[in-house]
């Protein structure tokens, strides 16, 4: 079963997208989140075009054209706070589990990326 997308889940999602190119249209969101094991309810290209309409308001994206956006404006301590949750959506969606689930076990090892240091 797939992670299913919505609220700022999925806003940090196209957040972490964004920042990984130029700019971004809703129909890469779609495909980059269904590649990555991500679901959306309902109609997929409205849910991203609501949560960028959001993040727009916010500037933290900026719209180019008509379903075309590039990352605005994230301040130091959101752009943490995105990196935590993006991390956490991976290790959830690659465990099949709810990112509640996987906050609620503390017994599961969530990789802090520390581990593929030379140093640990």
């Amino acid at each position: 079963m797939a992670l299913e997308l919505r609220g700022t889940n999925l806003r940090h999602f196209i957040i972490g997208e964004a920042r990984k190119r130029d700019f971004i249209s809703i129909a890469e969101v779609i495909r980059a989140a269904e590649e990555q094991g991500f679901s959306f309810s309902g109609r997929p290209s409205k849910a991203v075009s609501d949560a960028l309409r959001w993040e727009t308001r916010r500037n933290r994206m900026r719209k180019l054209d008509r379903g075309e956006y590039r990352i605005g404006c994230i301040p130091p301590t959101s752009e943490k706070r995105i990196d935590e949750r993006l991390r956490l959506l991976k290790v959830a969606v690659g465990r099949g589990m709810t990112l509640d689930d996987l906050k609620s076990n503390p017994g599961y090892f969530i990789p802090t990326g520390a581990e593929d240091d030379e140093e640990w």
